[in-house]
């Protein structure tokens, strides 16, 4: 008999409380769906709605539509404990969100829960094998009486509801309780104490016309959306709701319209705009109120976007910012001037610095040649004599001079300097009536310490001799940081000191050394392959 404990009526009615908790369930999932932002909660808590319908669906078969003490009925039965075991399961790890960031993801060590549900609903499925949920103690077959007592799966399955609707409180309550959320606090305390209150009243068995209507399938799945949607409305899962208050509170100009361009929701400091500058503004800025507000729109879902920005502050700063822009191009020219004039100071100051290096280097020549120019002798040979030495000295002074300008702004000079100079000198010596000869080989480039040198120690040398020799012979080899320089001088009767010499050339790195044989010297100037630092 399939309808032995229900007339029509009663069939009918329980369709009926079934097609309506089932149109409400599905109604608030689809609100779960567009108002919940977090994709976590999301899922949880339609997959709740999703057990409440197979619950509600297992109570309408199990009371309409299976026959008395079959084993449908039981197995109905028996499923309830699916939706019973992890509704509170997916209520908790939805808690759990709760003030986290939106970006962070629980721990994967939750989802170890998942494991004890599933004992849990496998041992109450299994119970025809072991009846450790419930005993039948007149036997499994023909039971209709429903006699039956709990076993131990029945209170682990009530114990883990109990710890998980503990756990669930402590959560909610503890960050609902943050400085943000405490003026709503009482809004799932009085919730809580509603459920309090039927539990109360269900264990002391006092009928009341609500128990009558409802059983507790479904004053419980009322209960458990109503506890969620609670926290929902306090705003401890951030949802979508209230878009009016929120453009309405704004502290910006902005706003939503329909496609027809009609205004769905403005803030307070927003001012009227046309549907025709709200399309305008998706190209371009739309200025308004003379120029002091600019519009911008963006095409959205089933409308437009648009703000305002206020340009008066803006505009002022440009003003501000072209004033200042003028005064500063007039300091920026004042500056160049003042630059320009510091480095011509500078270059006036190195070229006086430099001038007077070279006059203190060749002064003591410049002091002979002025002896030599204000002391002229009588006879024409002397005076050819004497006109002759002063170029010789004049020539030292000009390339010498030539010299330390390239040694200013180079750390080298090249070979081929030091041997112009040389061969310019002994061209002069050749006038003054002394045969003088040079060979010299260069290329590469010297230490400017090494040429100045080595064209002091060459005119130390050949001033020295010049007076007394009547032939000077100078070989000049000269490579990248190698020198070899050798003279040959006739000196009939006189002699050569090389020691003052020697200290010059050792501050370039170089070794001197003369050897004297009858009537002729041989002196020898040598800078050695890696002998002197650039």
């Amino acid at each position: 008999m399939f309808f032995k404990r229900h007339s029509i009526e009663s069939i009918s009615c329980n369709i009926i409380i079934f097609a309506l908790f089932i149109a409400a369930v599905c109604i608030w999932a689809w609100q779960i769906q567009i108002r919940i932002l977090r994709l976590e909660v999301r899922r949880n808590l339609i997959c709740m709605a999703a057990l409440i319908v197979f619950w509600m669906t297992l109570r309408t078969i199990k009371y309409g539509f299976t026959p008395l003490g079959h084993f449908t009925e039981r197995y109905a039965w028996y499923l309830y404990y699916v939706p019973v075991i992890l509704i509170p399961l997916l209520m908790f790890l939805s808690v759990l969100y709760i003030g986290t960031p939106q970006n962070r993801l629980l721990n994967r060590k939750w989802n170890l829960l998942y494991i004890p549900a599933a004992a849990l609903v496998l041992g109450v499925l299994t119970n025809d094998l072991h009846q450790l949920a419930f005993r039948f103690p007149g036997g499994i077959i023909g039971t209709g009486n429903n006699i039956y007592t709990h076993g131990p799966v029945y209170y682990l399955c009530m114990a883990w509801m109990v710890i998980l609707f503990l756990a669930i409180l402590f959560v909610t309550f503890k960050r609902c309780a943050v400085l943000g959320n405490r003026n709503k606090i009482w809004i799932p305390i009085m919730m809580l104490a509603a459920g309090l209150i039927y539990v109360v009243l269900f264990i002391g068995g006092w009928e009341t016309e609500i128990s009558r209507a409802l059983t507790v399938p479904e004053l419980g799945c009322f209960y458990l959306c109503a506890w969620m949607e609670t926290l929902i409305c306090i705003h401890l899962f951030p949802s979508n709701d209230r878009y009016g208050d929120f453009f309405h509170a704004s502290s910006i100009c902005t706003g939503i319209s329909d496609e027809k361009g009609k205004i769905c929701y403005e803030s307070a400091r927003s001012i009227s705009v046309s549907p025709e500058q709200i399309g305008q503004a998706q190209e371009t800025d739309v200025y308004l109120h003379e120029g002091k507000l600019a519009l911008r729109s963006h095409e959205i879902h089933g409308g437009f976007g648009y703000w305002l920005r206020d340009l008066e502050e803006v505009n002022q700063l440009n003003r501000q910012l072209e004033d200042l822009g003028d005064v500063l191009e007039e300091e920026n020219s004042i500056l160049d001037a003042e630059n320009r004039m510091e480095e011509e100071k500078e270059r006036l100051r190195q070229k006086n610095r430099l001038y007077d290096c070279i006059a203190r280097d060749v002064s003591e020549r410049l002091d002979r040649i002025s002896a030599l120019i204000d002391n002229p002798p009588d006879g024409p040979d002397e005076f050819k004599k004497i006109i002759t030495y002063a170029c010789v000295l004049c020539t030292y002074i000009k390339r010498r001079s030539n010299l330390l300008l390239l040694g200013d702004q180079h750390q080298q000079i090249s070979s081929d300097e030091l041997r112009l100079a040389i061969l310019e000198s002994l061209e002069y010596v050749r006038l003054y009536g002394v045969s003088a000869q040079g060979f010299c080989r260069t290329m590469g480039m010297l230490p400017k310490a090494v040429v100045l040198n080595a064209y002091e120690i060459f005119e130390e040398i050949l001033e020295s001799a010049l007076l007394e020799t009547d032939a000077i012979l100078v070989n000049l080899k000269a490579e990248e940081n190698l020198l070899q320089m050798r003279f040959t001088v006739s000196w009939p009767g006189g002699s050569f000191d090389p020691q003052r010499l020697q200290a010059l050339a050792k501050e370039a790195g170089m070794n001197l050394s003369a050897q004297a044989e009858e009537d002729t010297q041989y002196i020898t100037l040598d800078l050695p392959a890696g002998g002197q630092e650039s």
